[in-house]
């Protein structure tokens, strides 16, 4: 069990609100006194005449500062400056004004009350709350400023003593004047004797208890009272009315009660702690004890243990432990902290410091220390739990690094941890470290988790057609369907992704799905569309969350050959019928459905057959068939009964090549014929191909055996040239895609030869051009595909 945390502040914090530098040595002598009214005083160990330091007190609601005074100079360099003959006038607290001739030193109060005194032989001083307390005295009187009516009183002697938080002034001349008070709470009482013949030695401070001792007897000064004691009693602490003395010479405790004396217990050599229900608390050779009228209870044993009592609480340090023992009614329960240097004030309520902080407990609310492990596995209902208390604001943990902290929740000053391995399926020894301003913990425990997997993968149907396209695809066509049902495991209680990656087998990625999978099992079934180019398919399965994770589950290759769907399509079978001015076309495949489309704009379609009437020639014939799911496309071009050019006798003398067309009908076709007139045919090309430029430009090179002319028919266009051997530049049309590329060679003696360079050979290299353009284009883009 732990005191509960009330509040904490930083030396830096107090630091700030004493004025003083932020040296770590100067923090680490900060000290902790308790006042008559038992709130903290915190001061520097250092000595000044005006000590800074800052009155605090705390309740169960935290702390706060009750006052804060400023730091003035050392009285003591003041002085030794103004001993070495230095001139110059220095100002105390506001209060006192002191100023050096030579060897005479001048001490004015706020009221221009002024002494001079030579060879300055003492000094002493104290504080009374914002007021400096200093005695001068040379070797004939003694001055001091009345921390009252603050101004300086002239007598002849002065003793001041200070313990922690109380301080005495006992100044004589004809009247004795006691002073005893508070220096940080204003409590404060006097008192007044016959000072003639006073011939007091010493004065000597404890715990709101002081005595004076003179020769044979002693007076002992305390808020409730002032009266004569044996002087073998040194003053000890008082306690409410009474007030507790040791005797040194026996080593018994002796209690006083308005000057009555009672020895209550042999306790030897003694130092007090504070008061515990009005009931001192005593640090001896035998340990820390409470006298409890005459019982004398020993607590808890060990040789002068540093401890701290106020109201029901008892602070004992044991190195850099505290335990805090408190009693309700008759009984004791116990509490400890890694705190030091602690005080315990008003309630009960105690200061301690902890590093660099000084914190405020509560050791009558016990909060239970411990890192309590709730659950150490990983599932998909719930992650690793575990508990951390107490905890504070400043609390702070560490925890191995392979574990992932996924919530962090305060609930009734308790960290409540959810935890996994940053790797899931890891199992492993894990250890935390719980660190507080009061205590530090650590535990270990066997964090296991399970792996992402799929338990099970079942392909339900497979559809594939290399030459189909799958009804429904999207922008992409796609030949390929696969219907899967498959089982991925979730082994933790969040979301996750499953990711399939398709591909054909050494091939690009073919397609990418993902979907939404819930902790634990989840059987879902998944319709798979890709466009295939090989006879296996290969199906990659990953696990993604949300926080980056990545997990791979594994693969499912898919023989597609086993699932192929021929098609009926494969071989273009149709006959074709003319019967008058109209041709028939039927497909040999029943479900097959016919589209036509003429070179001048026209459309037959039917089902299985179709009629065509005046569709002028070439012509592409296009045949659709499909089932349930796929789509399949061929195409034929007509131009098989395309008229050869018609050569007539040779022209008259004086008459030009005559070049012409006509057209003839088949059927329900119509082909054009071009006519050249010629005297005689013969072989004269002896080569003529073409290359192409441009989807808009080829290159005609030719050559004749003899000088020619050659005319070049392209479609309705046509140019000439008289070499041998050369080329043309020859610009496409749509006529000369359809009609093709006719050469014609007029040689001497009218000889004539012609060369015909069909239509689907220029429709197949531009078809090449094409490819190769989209290829280039798509490097130009980044897409390998």
């Amino acid at each position: 069990m732990v005191p509960e945390l009330v509040d904490i502040l930083t030396t830096h914090e107090l630091t700030e609100a004493l004025h003083l530098p932020h040296d770590p040595k100067l923090l680490k002598s900060l000290r902790l006194l308790r006042t008559s009214k038992g709130n903290l005083a915190i001061i520097p160990n250092i000595k000044c005449a005006f000590p800074p330091f800052a009155v605090l007190n705390g309740t169960s609601d935290g702390a706060g500062i009750v006052r804060v005074v400023n730091r003035v100079p050392d009285v003591n360099s003041v002085v030794k400056d103004l001993a070495d003959g230095r001139s110059r006038e220095v100002e105390i607290g506001g209060a006192l004004y002191v100023r050096n001739h030579g060897s005479t030193i001048s001490v004015c109060d706020r009221g221009d009350r002024c002494f001079e005194l030579s060879n300055t032989s003492r000094l002493m001083y104290s504080n009374y709350l914002e007021t400096p307390v200093i005695v001068f005295c040379s070797k004939k009187y003694c001055v001091y400023l009345d921390p009252i009516e603050r101004r300086l009183v002239k007598v002849n002697r002065v003793f001041l003593s200070t313990h922690d938080s109380t301080s005495c002034l006992i100044a004589i001349d004809d009247v004795c004047r006691v002073l005893l008070w508070d220096k940080y709470e204003g409590n404060f009482r006097s008192y007044e004797v016959d000072g003639y013949g006073m011939t007091i030695s010493r004065l000597v401070c404890s715990d709101n208890l002081c005595t004076a001792y003179c020769e044979g007897e002693a007076l002992a000064i305390s808020f409730s009272g002032l009266y004569s004691i044996p002087t073998s009693l040194k003053p000890l602490i008082s306690c409410g009315v009474n007030d507790y003395f040791i005797d040194e010479n026996y080593g018994v405790l002796v209690r006083s009660v308005s000057g009555e004396l009672d020895p209550v217990a042999v306790t030897g050599p003694a130092t007090s702690c504070g008061c515990l229900n009005g009931f001192p608390v005593i640090s001896s050779r035998s340990g820390i004890g409470i006298l409890n009228d005459r019982i004398w209870l020993i607590i808890r044993s060990g040789r002068y243990l540093e401890a701290s009592a106020y109201s029901n609480v008892i602070a004992v340090r044991r190195g850099s432990k505290t335990e805090f023992v408190v009693f309700e009614e008759s009984e004791e329960f116990a509490s400890h902290a890694s705190v030091t240097k602690c005080v315990v004030g008003e309630g009960g309520l105690t200061w301690c410091l902890s590093g660099g902080n000084l914190v405020l407990l509560n050791p009558l609310k016990p909060v239970k220390a411990e890192i309590k492990v709730l659950s150490s596995k990983v599932g998909s209902w719930d992650y690793a739990s575990v508990t951390l208390s107490p905890w504070f604001p400043s609390s702070s943990y560490e925890i191995s690094k392979f574990v992932k902290v996924i919530s962090e929740v305060v609930r009734d000053k308790e960290l409540v941890l959810k935890l996994r391995p940053k790797q899931l399926g890891w199992s492993g020894r894990v250890r935390i470290v719980l660190r507080t301003p009061v205590i530090s913990l650590s535990e270990s425990f066997n964090l296991t988790s399970s792996r992402p997997r799929i338990k099970s993968i079942e392909v339900v149907d497979c559809k594939y057609s290399p030459d189909g396209i799958l009804k429904n695809s999207d922008s992409r066509p796609s030949n390929t369907l696969v219907k899967l049902r498959v089982t991925p495991v979730n082994p933790v209680p969040e979301r996750g992704t499953l990711e399939m990656i398709c591909r054909d087998v050494r091939g690009p990625k073919a397609s990418e799905y993902s979907i939404p999978v819930d902790p634990g099992p989840t059987e879902r079934e998944l319709d798979i569309v890709a466009a295939s180019r090989g006879d296996k398919l290969e199906i990659l399965f990953n696990l993604l969350y949300g926080h980056g994770d990545r997990y791979y589950l594994g693969r499912l290759t898919i023989n597609l050959s086993n699932y192929m769907i021929p098609n009926p399509l494969k071989s273009i079978n149709f006959i074709l019928t003319h019967v008058g001015s109209e041709t028939l076309i039927c497909s040999k495949e029943d479900s097959a459905v016919l589209r036509l489309t003429c070179y001048d704009g026209k459309v037959f379609e039917g089902n299985s057959c179709l009629v065509v009437e005046n569709c002028v020639l070439p012509a592409v014939l296009e045949l659709v068939a499909q089932d349930e799911y796929f789509i399949w496309r061929r195409y034929r071009i007509l131009d098989d009964v395309l008229g050869k050019p018609l050569l007539i006798s040779s022209p008259r003398e004086g008459e030009d090549l005559k070049l012409m067309h006509t057209s003839s009908n088949i059927g329900g076709f119509i082909y054009n014929n071009l006519i050249v007139g010629t005297s005689l045919s013969t072989t004269l090309i002896k080569y003529a191909d073409f290359e192409l430029m441009a989807p808009d430009e080829l290159v005609l090179k030719y050559s004749t055996d003899f000088p020619s002319i050659i005319v070049v028919a392209c479609g309705n266009k046509m140019k000439y040239a008289d070499v041998r051997e050369g080329s043309l530049k020859i610009a496409l049309e749509d006529d000369c895609l359809f009609k093709g590329i006719r050469v014609y060679a007029i040689g001497p003696a009218s000889i004539t030869d012609h060369v015909s360079l069909p239509f689907e050979k220029l429709f197949r290299a531009l078809l090449e051009l094409a490819v190769k353009t989209s290829l280039k284009l798509s490097s130009y883009l980044g897409d390998s595909r």
